[in-house]
């Protein structure tokens, strides 16, 4: 374990501990961030026809930690939620997609259970066709802090437990809010991987992943997105060797997309429903 304890100290010294500090916002904090949009010829004549012929306008949510509100992202355009809209903008049956970011950096499984909570956020989830969410990353991340003197797999484990029931918790309360929206959930990976290799940290990204696929799947309408093959390359990651980069968020979205579409995705990593 002594390579876990030298992470822990890299992320102290490299500034990522304080990058995980949530930031206090109002419930104004729920914004539209932006509408693509499209024109499209309609048909003249509309009785007697599935409403699902005509184009849609789409309400695309995100909610989380910084991997939703796009940090690392040099284009300012929400990371992969921009990216998501404009792969959806293409369907021939939408006509629009507007984004909502509840991303909020820092934020744990806790703190999206208490953004729940928020008027402002009930309502926006409701009206949400899709809803986009990462979690996760900020927990593993309190874990190794606050026990560094004694970290272990097995003491990952036991807090993953906790995760998993916030995290059906989560779901349970999103699902209250909106029956039908398609949920998707972006699993987490290790950013860790160009200051350190462990097989301890790879075991626990992998049964984190595993649990909290099967959390995410008990809940209808819902997907688990793996990406932590995607940035097995350092590449795909932003300057501070933690968040995505603009190329990463836009693999991250093209996966989404793929799975929204129930296309086959070509990774020996990946986990569907």
């Amino acid at each position: 374990m002594r390579r876990l304890f030298i992470l822990v100290v890299v992320l102290i010294t490299t500034g990522i501990i304080t990058a995980c500090v949530p930031i206090n916002l109002s419930n104004s904090s729920v914004f539209l961030a932006f509408e693509t949009s499209k024109r499209i010829s309609q048909p003249s004549i509309k009785a007697q026809v599935d409403e699902e012929f005509f184009a849609k306008d789409i309400v695309l949510t995100g909610i989380g930690d910084s991997l939703t509100e796009g940090l690392g992202d040099e284009r300012k355009r929400f990371g992969y939620l921009g990216d998501l809209a404009d792969e959806l903008i293409q369907e021939q049956l939408i006509s629009s997609v507007s984004i909502h970011n509840l991303g909020i950096r820092g934020y744990t499984s806790y703190d999206v259970l208490q953004e729940l909570k928020s008027t402002d956020v009930q309502e926006t989830l409701k009206m949400s066709d899709i809803i986009v969410m990462t979690v996760g990353g900020n927990d593993l991340i309190k874990i190794a802090t606050g026990h560094f003197l004694q970290l272990s797999v097995d003491m990952f484990s036991k807090e993953q437990v906790a995760f998993n029931y916030r995290l059906h918790e989560i779901f349970t309360s999103i699902r209250q809010i909106n029956a039908d929206a398609q949920i998707i959930f972006i699993g987490v990976y290790n950013p860790f991987a160009s200051w350190i290799r462990s097989n301890d940290v790879d075991t626990i990204i992998s049964k984190w992943n595993d649990a909290s696929k099967q959390t995410v799947l008990n809940f209808s309408n819902t997907k688990f997105i793996p990406i932590s093959d995607i940035f097995s390359d350092e590449a795909l990651l932003y300057k501070d060797l933690f968040h995505p980069n603009t190329e990463g968020y836009k693999l991250i979205a093209e996966r989404v997309y793929k799975n929204i579409q129930d296309k086959p995705v070509d990774t020996e990593t990946a986990l569907y429903e």
